[in-house]
């Protein structure tokens, strides 16, 4: 029983869905792009939330921590940061917040539809706008939607 809110699409995205199992399509993992390396853990029972950071500053301690010989090019310091976060103490691999989150209500299984009232398309879950008393999809809410239709 938790969310998880991921706040990247890069590789930690995929390592926390595969440990944890969470997923999007089973609402548990949230995704957020905010750009920053870190994910929040909320027990949902409890309500007790961890925020993990992984800041840019464990890369100071690579040198401390990796071990044997590494090549020069991309895929050699990749190999050797890898070496170095899997022994790097949790104190300087990571920073770990207590925080607060207001839990989403899931409990709720209803089929909720409704028509997009410029392109004609359903939106569900409650993930409508209204915009100047329109019902609206998030794309035709938006100024720059990231696709044009042709």
């Amino acid at each position: 029983d938790f969310i998880i809110f991921v706040e990247t699409d890069r590789c930690p995205i995929d390592a926390i869905s595969i440990v944890t199992g969470a997923r999007i399509s089973r609402k548990n993992l949230k995704f957020l792009d905010w750009g920053k390396i870190a994910a929040t853990f909320v027990n949902t029972k409890t309500g007790k939330a961890i925020r993990i950071i992984c800041p840019e500053s464990a890369r100071d301690f690579v040198d401390k921590y990796a071990t044997g010989m590494y090549s020069n090019d991309k895929d050699g310091k990749n190999a050797r940061e890898i070496d170095a976060y899997k022994v790097m103490p949790e104190r300087e691999l990571f920073i770990i917040q207590k925080v607060k989150v207001d839990i989403p209500d899931t409990s709720n299984k209803e089929k909720y539809k409704v028509q997009c009232e410029q392109c004609g398309e359903t939106v569900i879950d409650h993930k409508e706008v209204t915009k100047n008393g329109r019902v609206l999809c998030i794309p035709c809410s938006m100024d720059n939607c990231y696709y044009q239709v042709l």
